[in-house]
């Protein structure tokens, strides 16, 4: 014969009388202003206390206070079935939130401003954990709102493992249940959390002491219980009834769209992020802290990991940083990132200089391994008489945003990079000011102001016209000034030649390198007002 038990808990504050909710079959927790509480019709051994850790208050729970309900002594034959928590916030309750964990795990987020006088009994259904013979409730406040708060758990007696399911079937059941693995794969390990797929859906096994590795492949019968936390479907205390393992092949992430996610929990995924807003939060500590956050529409990226669906949202939790990709021909959406891996798409030309603007820092070794040993970088220093002087950077980094020249040892059409920072990336590039030239970086194409000038092939500068642009991660000068006479790079090191000027004042007095006056028609290397230039 089944029983099913019901523990309503019910803790009242000064504002709430204390009162008895009788109902048949109903065992009762009540805690009063003047009693450490008492339980009424439990089991044989369960016990409860109550802890509030407002000094304030004893029964209100203001801010950043917390109300713990711990139930010792449950029976091992009682399977739990669902927790509601019932919340009351005072009339004049403002914006705020408050937050329920079921053990160590989060199962409910409450608005406080939506809850108002009456109780909101909001059933968390199988959003639980293993209890074994204890179990601790908590809800904590972060505004000073709540007022009343009830706990309420349902368990039975009944074993409802029932017949072998598959992982699907399993993510249905409420208390223990037999789950029949055939040919599931292992699709990832992460610590104590181990993600299984069959043809049906996948789950994870949780603090499982299964010793598996990514590729087995699993036959047998399993049970435990199904939870729901961290929007993953779970199997916790687990217990092995007949399994079989076999090595298997490498596993492929499963390419989805990002709105097919819902049909992938719990499965090793791989999303492109530009279709809608994707949650990443990190589970599993990719970039060793803790973070989360959404990526806008239009992020260019691929993102590898757990798929879930949490509050609404669909969300990763990356198994590496995420890859975001750019291009100097296409609108690009920047997102601040503490730690992914990039790959921009632009080509560079070897033997000449190329303007520069990233919306990521590159450090010496990396401009060396992506462009080649010897490749220079160079800063603007401002203008002088028409002439852009720049300054060679001794270690050849790159800074986020800070438009550059660039001679790279080879040809380049792509850049990539793992586990840098997109933290500025948002900001959008800088500009440099000169006296006359201002050296302005583009990480989007733009239309600059016509006369403004840009570094064309052979180190030539040029004007713009009205109507042209300027490609994505190069830089161009604002100016009014009209067309600059070249570029002066100092520091170069000896077999670099330096950029020849565009256009030279043809009265002004050269001299050769033996100190001879020349004409302008002079071809070789001539001196004018102190520096060198190269005329061919």
């Amino acid at each position: 014969m089944k029983i099913v038990w019901k523990l309503l808990v019910v803790v009242f504050c000064l504002l709430c009388p204390a009162s008895v909710l009788a109902a048949d079959g109903t065992i009762q927790f009540i805690q009063s202003s003047t009693s450490s509480g008492r339980l009424e019709g439990a089991p044989d051994g369960v016990t409860a206390s109550f802890y509030n850790d407002n000094s304030r208050n004893k029964f209100q729970l203001m801010a950043g206070s917390t109300m713990t309900l711990t139930l010792k002594g449950l029976p091992a034959n009682l399977s739990l079935k669902g927790i509601r928590l019932l919340l009351k916030t005072n009339a004049k309750a403002g914006q705020g939130v408050a937050k329920a964990w079921v053990g160590d795990s989060l199962v409910a987020d409450y608005s406080i401003a939506t809850l108002g006088d009456d109780f909101r009994d909001v059933d968390i259904g199988a959003e639980t954990v293993a209890f074994k013979s204890t179990l601790v409730i908590q809800i904590k406040a972060f505004t000073n709102s709540v007022y009343c708060v009830r706990f309420c758990v349902d368990y039975t007696d009944k074993d409802v493992s029932g017949k072998p399911v598959d992982i699907a079937g399993f993510c249905q059941t409420f208390g223990p249940a037999t789950l029949k693995l055939n040919d599931a794969k292992v699709v990832c390990v992460r610590g104590d959390d181990v993600f299984v797929r069959d043809a049906s859906a996948a789950i994870d096994f949780h603090r499982s002491a299964l010793k598996l590795s990514e590729g087995d492949v699993l036959n047998g019968v399993v049970k435990g219980q199904y939870a729901f936390t961290d929007g993953l479907p779970m199997i916790v205390g687990t217990s092995v009834q007949q399994l079989s393992v076999v090595s298997g092949n490498k596993v492929e992430a499963r390419r989805v769209a990002a709105d097919s996610l819902a049909t992938c929990l719990s499965d090793l995924v791989e999303v492109h992020v530009t279709d809608r807003e994707i949650s990443l939060s990190d589970r599993f500590g990719v970039v060793q802290q803790n973070y989360e956050r959404i990526l806008p529409v239009g992020a260019d990226g691929l993102v590898r990991g757990i798929a879930a669906q949490r509050d609404g949202l669909y969300v990763i939790y990356p198994i590496q940083p995420p890859l975001f990709l750019y291009a100097d021909s296409v609108e690009n959406v920047y997102v601040n990132f503490p730690l992914a891996c990039v790959e921009l798409h632009r080509n560079f030309a070897a033997g000449q200089w190329n303007t520069l603007t990233l919306p990521f820092s590159m450090t010496a070794e990396q401009v060396a391994q992506t462009f080649g040993d010897g490749t220079l970088v160079a800063a603007f220093e401002g203008d002088d008489a028409k002439i852009l002087n720049f300054s060679l950077r001794s270690d050849a980094s790159i800074r986020a945003r800070i438009p550059y020249i660039i001679w790279p040892a080879h040809n380049q059409d792509i850049i990539k990079l793992d586990s840098i920072s997109l933290s500025d990336a948002e900001a959008g590039a800088e500009m440099v000011k000169g006296e006359q030239y201002d050296f302005v970086g583009t990480l989007n194409k733009v239309s600059p102001d016509a006369g403004s000038v840009y570094l064309a092939a052979h180190n030539k500068t040029k004007t713009l016209t009205e109507g042209g642009s300027i490609k994505a991660f190069r830089a161009y000068f604002a100016t009014t000034a009209g067309n600059a006479w070249g570029i002066n790079v100092t520091g170069l090191p000896s077999g670099i030649v330096q950029p020849q000027y565009k256009a030279l004042r043809r009265h002004q007095i050269r001299y050769n390198v033996a100190g001879q006056r020349v004409t302008a028609t002079y071809r070789g290397l001539q001196i004018i007002d102190g520096r060198k230039f190269l005329v061919r």
